[in-house]
């Protein structure tokens, strides 16, 4: 089998071929511990130890590895240059259909869908590249069975967006209008629907926040036949006056937004019966269950917190210290993931999450800060000169949103971006192993 990876470089994607060695098999994925004893082991959340103190010399030793009972090779096929331009993210997202053997990649940088033969894995050739700049700006592209869709924000984050319909040669066929910003969407297993992230992402001055939501699109007449009536929306508004009983690191914090104007869908994974979605809110924390038979979100998780004070969980703060030094901090993080993907082991569904992080970074609000520039309380954390230095914590971004619990300007606790690491969750939203 073959799959495509994004380049480091994000301005070209790599063509890969996956061999399978030493017992690793189809979809069966194994790692160590599963059930209560897994979820004990990646254990994460503790509130019941003191924050350590800082001491520059200290260098614990590195767990050993986990073991592995086989090993995945990659071996390098084909590639493409999309584009020069880093800060663009050139080749961003990509899609396989194969029904015509054609990758259809969001270029950035080109602010295009291009098309690309890979009939020949090992010399892919640029058949087209679609440009979509007087519909908007393409976030996304799916394709199936020889159906392509790519998703378009429009500039003004005020207005919605728009789910384009492609031929696999790139001609459009059809437009239709789902929610604000859409972010990311993605086919059902079985074909019948196409599931939109509608991320929903405040305007800068924050006088307007669109609700995030769920577009689902029914393709099960096919293109032809396809309207405006086969749109749905699968809103959170029913969780609006569940906001003070919400899991605590589920984040809601935008200011005067009900929970479904805070809450912004960035990608969706989906159950292989196609009848179970899980959207991740990034900046939220929170993991969305969607029961896409009755079109409704059943329950929002809280994914909680990682300790960076724990075993595993260690971390490199600084960018200034000169060295790779992975320590205890007296640190949380939010998992905050953006991907998400669903595989079955042993007969049932399990989650995986890159663990990105995000912030909001707004002209009239603005929850980024760097531990040097808080202010620290002294008997959480005695040892705060020392810790805000710019070689240990100081250049560490963290959230003002979290951590000042009794709101007297002094900071109890710290909350960074992002786990660092990729996550394996039950189909509850359980954690069941962290990378760490």
């Amino acid at each position: 089998m073959f799959f495509v990876r994004r380049n480091l470089t994000a301005a070209s994607w790599l063509l890969v071929a996956a061999l399978t060695t030493a017992g690793l098999s189809g979809c069966n994925l194994s790692w160590g511990g599963s059930g209560e004893q897994g979820a004990q082991a990646a254990s994460v959340a503790s509130t019941d130890l003191p924050s350590p103190v800082y001491d520059p010399n200290y260098a614990p030793a590195l767990p050993d590895p986990p073991k592995l009972r086989g090993r995945l090779r990659a071996v390098p096929l084909g590639s493409f240059q999309h584009g020069t331009d880093l800060d663009t993210l050139a080749a961003e997202i990509v899609a396989y259909d194969e029904a015509s053997q054609r990758l259809f990649v969001v270029n950035g940088e080109k602010r295009c869908i291009d098309i690309l033969n890979i009939a020949d894995p090992h010399n892919p050739q640029l058949l087209a590249s679609v440009d979509v700049l007087d519909h908007g700006i393409a976030n996304s592209v799916a394709a199936k069975n020889g159906m392509v869709a790519t998703c378009i924000a429009s500039p003004d984050r005020s207005q919605t967006g728009k789910v384009l319909f492609l031929s696999v040669d790139g001609d459009v066929l059809k437009t239709l209008e789902v929610g604000h910003e859409p972010d990311m969407l993605t086919f059902t297993p079985d074909g019948r629907s196409l599931l939109v992230a509608n991320e929903g992402e405040a305007v800068d001055d924050y006088t307007v926040d669109p609700e995030g939501n769920l577009s689902v699109i029914d393709v099960t007449g096919g293109l032809e036949s396809l309207s405006q009536s086969h749109v749905s929306t699968i809103d959170f508004r029913k969780f609006n006056d569940q906001r003070d009983t919400l899991d605590p690191s589920i984040r809601i914090f935008a200011k005067n937004a009900t929970v479904a104007e805070d809450l912004e869908p960035e990608y969706i994974a989906v159950s292989p019966d196609s009848q179970t979605a899980w959207i991740t809110c990034q900046e939220n924390n929170c993991l969305a269950i969607v029961d896409l038979a009755k079109r409704e979100v059943t329950q929002l998780v809280g994914l909680g917190f990682k300790d960076h004070s724990q075993d595993g969980n260690w971390i490199d703060v600084s960018d200034k210290d000169g060295s790779v030094s992975i320590r205890p901090w007296p640190l949380k993080a939010l998992y905050e993931p953006d991907g998400i993907a669903c595989f079955v082991a042993d007969g049932r569904p399990y989650l995986v999450t890159a663990n990105e992080g995000d912030a909001r970074n707004k002209s009239r609000f603005s929850e980024e800060v760097r531990v040097g520039d808080l202010n620290l309380d002294p008997k959480a954390f005695p040892n705060a000169k020392a810790l805000q230095k710019k070689d240990a914590m100081g250049r560490l971004r963290v959230t003002n949103a979290t951590g000042d619990h009794n709101q007297d300007g002094l900071f109890e606790e710290l909350y960074t971006y992002g786990g660092r690491s990729f996550s394996i969750w039950d189909a509850e939203g359980k954690l069941v192993f962290d990378s760490g």
